[in-house]
């Protein structure tokens, strides 16, 4: 290979290489920032440390990226290759400057403990790459409108609704509970016919609650729900966000020897890393600022009533 040769090279690979670490970047400041929208209650209504939190919303962030690949091809075409032009698509550096945009954004706000939305800054960073190109023919502006704006503007009044219409039933089955323990005593008959005790814990529900006492397993309604509702909107938001940004990446990776499903799983590490290593600031904000007055009930509804961030 003559020297001019691999000049040339380096220089072809050089925004691939960019835009892979621009890729991992905007992944890693997704985990850090969104994380905390489906686990920020746990920690605020103090039923859960925040490294327990964040332990628990990063394994089913984990698991949603990793399944983000098989569920979300619907949300790739629309979220990239139907949004703008395809001479546009087709240049090198318009996934860069996307990826680079918003992640540096997302980095500087979960830096300072700002929740934000790595889906509004996507489409931003979109906009604004696809209209230096010098043409506003560049975007699709109705598939702007009703695919991404006006389900991003309905996000709120849609968990508003679910929030007013569940809270009811939330009120009703927090305090339920189902309790096991308390050994008694019954009389058995042997095979000889002899009499014998054995010690049975009982088990007992109620829709009021129970005292905790030594040896007493209680498992409340509230608490399964609230960790279930975590649980659902990290594997959502895995899902959903993960695939945007992989997505984004994937001719990068192909320019390097590598196939999408290298860029889904790098973009899954990467978002499990950021909400484990860096989540806390911003759950911080968002379980002693935003949610520091929610009575229980109210904050274990409010995963539940996420139509997605």
């Amino acid at each position: 290979m003559y020297a001019g040769e691999s000049v040339l090279l380096s220089g072809s690979m050089l925004i691939p290489l960019l835009t892979i670490v621009a890729v991992m970047a905007l992944a890693f400041a997704n985990g850090a920032n969104d994380v905390s929208k489906g686990i920020a209650t746990l920690a605020g209504s103090r039923r859960a440390t925040y490294r327990q939190a964040l332990a628990w919303g990063t394994l089913w962030t984990a698991a949603g990226a990793s399944a983000a690949a098989i569920v979300s091809i619907g949300l790739i075409e629309v979220f990239t290759s139907s949004l703008v032009a395809d001479d546009v698509l087709a240049m090198s550096s318009f996934p860069l400057a996307v990826t680079a945009g918003a992640s540096v954004w997302v980095l500087c706000a979960s830096a300072t403990g700002l929740p934000v939305s790595t889906t509004h800054a996507l489409t931003g960073a979109i906009v604004g790459a696809a209209l230096s190109t010098g043409s506003i023919d560049a975007i699709r502006w109705g598939l702007l409108l009703s695919g991404i704006a006006a389900p991003l503007a309905l996000s709120p009044l849609v968990s508003g609704l679910l929030g007013y219409s569940l809270h009811g039933v939330a009120c009703r089955i927090e305090s339920a509970c189902v309790c096991a323990g308390d050994q008694i005593a019954l009389p058995i008959m042997n095979a000889d016919g002899t009499l014998a005790v054995r010690s049975v814990p009982t088990l007992v529900t109620s829709a009021v609650g129970c005292d905790p006492a030594p040896g007493r397993v209680r498992l409340m309604a509230g608490h399964v729900t609230h960790w279930g509702a975590a649980a659902a909107i990290s594997f959502a938001r895995g899902v959903n966000d993960s695939s945007k940004i992989a997505m984004l990446g994937t001719l990068a990776f192909a320019s390097v020897g590598a196939g999408v499903a290298s860029a889904f799983a790098l973009t899954a590490l990467a978002m499990t890393v950021g909400s484990f290593a860096a989540g806390l600031r911003v759950s911080r904000t968002l379980g002693e600022i935003v949610w520091c007055t929610c009575t229980p009930t109210r904050a274990w509804l409010a995963p539940w009533s996420q139509p997605g961030w």
